[in-house]
Formats: structure tokens, C-alpha cells, sequence
């Protein structure tokens, strides 16, 4: 690849907790998918789930953004991001996205993965995937949403993740100290989160790096999209 398509210089840190992967001892017989239809994160687990071959398998559960995923029983699924997209497969949970491409691809690979790899373009996959996941989609969705949106939805979210956690030190569930914890990291979370959200020149500058980080990545996409006439990295559509 040539060296112009380097990306731009990415941030240290991202702005959002991020989750991954654990396993559990009961096994679904059939994987469950949460997510929120406004979610960027959200679309590439469900387009995943669509293009293997378990995609006829999947309940994909539409979860209420900042309300649904903050109660005690998704808290307890998902106790790493309290976000969506969440997955159930097999023996595991996975509470990132890129966790959840990653094993569909290699478990249950449909047509274009599986047409890919028999290229021996796996490497190729993942080296793309690794570049469009430094790119941080939450700093482009909030980075052009009003500060005064902004402080609406952190609201929201403060008043039903305090709730959730009232309810957990006044029932006090053998699960209270983990829960507890779940809620107390999320809630120190919202004060990260706006950076994203607060006018001024921080954000400028964020904003500014991110959207030129974006553009090449669909640079890139757009090259392997021409160099092999249909799919990203062949003939077929599959996880790149």
C-alpha cells in the first residue's frame, strides 16, 4: 500500500470505553444481536451478522438507546461499555464490534469471507478492518451534534444510569459490589464524553484530525472496491 495512504495521525486515546469478549457458561443455541438502528458501531455488528452464514439464525433485538441498555439485566450482560452493539454466540459475549466481526468471520464465514480467505487474503481483511476501526465514530457523531443536544442526551443518560444504580445499593443483589462498579465507571464516562460535545477549539481540532481520518478511509475502501470489481477484497461482498 502506498505510503500517501497512511492514515492521519490517530488519537492516544479514544473517547469511548471499549468492551470485548468473554466467555460464559451457558451456551445460546441461537445468537442474539442488540442493537439501535442509529448506532455506526451497531450497523457493522448487524452487517456482520447478515453476511455469514449464521446470518438466518440471528434474533437481532432492537435496544432502546440510553434507556434499555442502562437496566440492571443489560448492565449484567454487558458490564464493560453498557452500549450497544451486544452479542450472544455459542459459549461468549461479545461487547465489541470488532470482537463480533472478527468470530463471525472466522466461525461462520458466508460467501465473500469465505472466498477471501481461500485467496489468501485473510491478512489483507484484517489489516483493512484495523485501519477502519482507529478511526473514532463516536468523535464524528457528537463532533457535529450542538452542545446543547449534547448536554440534553448526557441528562438522559445520568438520570437512568443514577436510577440503576439506586436501585442496585438499595436491593443489594449478590452481584451489587460488580454492578456498582459497572454503573460507577459509565457515569465517570459521560464527564470524558464531552470533549466531543463542548463548542470551542478542542473540538475543532478533534473534529478536524477525525474527518480527515475518515476520508482516508474511504479512500482506501474506494481503491480495493476498483481493484477487484465488486466485493473489497473479491468478487463477493464480505466483512471488509
Amino acid at each position: 500500500m502506498p505510503s500517501d495512504a497512511a492514515p492521519a495521525e490517530l488519537p492516544t486515546v479514544k473517547l469511548l470505553a471499549t468492551g470485548g469478549t468473554r466467555l460464559v457458561p451457558r451456551r445460546v443455541q441461537r445468537p442474539v444481536l442488540y442493537q439501535f438502528v442509529g448506532s455506526f458501531n451497531s450497523g457493522k455488528a448487524t452487517l456482520a451478522a447478515r453476511i455469514s452464514s449464521k446470518r438466518d439464525d440471528f434474533d437481532i433485538r432492537y435496544t432502546l438507546h440510553v434507556r434499555d441498555n442502562y437496566t440492571l439485566q443489560y448492565a449484567r450482560l454487558n458490564p464493560d461499555t453498557m452500549a450497544v452493539p451486544t452479542m450472544e454466540i455459542d459459549d461468549r459475549v461479545c461487547t465489541d464490534s470488532y470482537d463480533m466481526v472478527i468470530y463471525l468471520m472466522d466461525t461462520y464465514p458466508g460467501p465473500g469471507d469465505q472466498e477471501a480467505v481461500q485467496a489468501g487474503r485473510r491478512s489483507q481483511m484484517l489489516e483493512f478492518v484495523d485501519y477502519v476501526r482507529a478511526w473514532d465514530e463516536y468523535m464524528f457523531t457528537y463532533g457535529h451534534m450542538g452542545e446543547a443536544t449534547s448536554e440534553l442526551a448526557n441528562g438522559i443518560r445520568l438520570v437512568f444510569l443514577r436510577r440503576s444504580l439506586a436501585k442496585v445499593l438499595k436491593e443489594k443483589p449478590e452481584d451489587a459490589a460488580s454492578l456498582a462498579a459497572a454503573y460507577e465507571r459509565k457515569i465517570a464516562g459521560v464527564t470524558n464524553m464531552k470533549r466531543a460535545q463542548q463548542d470551542g477549539s478542542q473540538k475543532e481540532k478533534d473534529l478536524t484530525a477525525n474527518i480527515a481520518q475518515l476520508h482516508l478511509v474511504l479512500a482506501r475502501g474506494s481503491a480495493l472496491l476498483e481493484e477487484h470489481k465488486g466485493g473489497l477484497l473479491g468478487a463477493r461482498f464480505g466483512t471488509p
